[in-house]
């Protein structure tokens, strides 16, 4: 069992109700997983903690999904490095590697990646998150839907058109 940090002093956002909890509330935490709210009807009025962090005021929000994104457009990377390969590839896995790390100080937990032709970089990514190599939230991957004749459809085939 992993240790319980007892959160105090924040501005708890309840995202059902659309306000702030009231002040009094502490979050409790075990294995990165939210196991009471203290002060709330029906939750204990203490727990035993391991670590208290005092938030001082500050909000605390659920983690943030963003839902649309491409993780290895690398365009402006591209047009710095412009016919040197390898700076370009070591550029640009920087500035993947920077960007993933500034999605979670910014309180971005997941990304779902909208579009990579190659899914192994993005794979390759997750297993180093995961390892703990680099930071970055967890990397999710979309199935591309087009319409028929839309910008991302292949041309129907004769086997489509029978």
């Amino acid at each position: 069992m992993g240790q319980i940090i007892e959160l105090t002093n924040g501005r708890f956002v309840d995202v059902v109700g659309g306000r702030y909890f009231e002040p009094g509330i502490s979050v409790i935490i075990r294995d990165d997983t939210i196991q009471a709210m203290t002060g709330l009807p029906g939750e204990p009025m203490h727990v035993r903690t391991d670590f208290v962090l005092d938030m001082k005021g500050k909000a605390v929000i659920p983690g943030l999904f963003n839902t649309h994104c491409h993780i290895q457009l690398k365009y402006p990377t591209l047009l710095l490095t412009l016919g040197d390969a390898r700076r370009t590839k070591k550029y640009a896995t920087r500035q993947i590697e920077k960007s993933l790390a500034d999605c979670l100080t910014h309180g971005v937990t997941h990304l779902r990646d909208a579009l990579t032709t190659d899914l192994r970089p993005n794979r390759a990514l997750r297993d180093r998150i995961a390892k703990g190599e680099i930071a970055g939230p967890q990397l999710h991957h979309s199935v591309l839907v087009s319409p028929v004749g839309g910008v991302h459809a292949r041309p129907p085939s004769l086997s489509d058109r029978l």
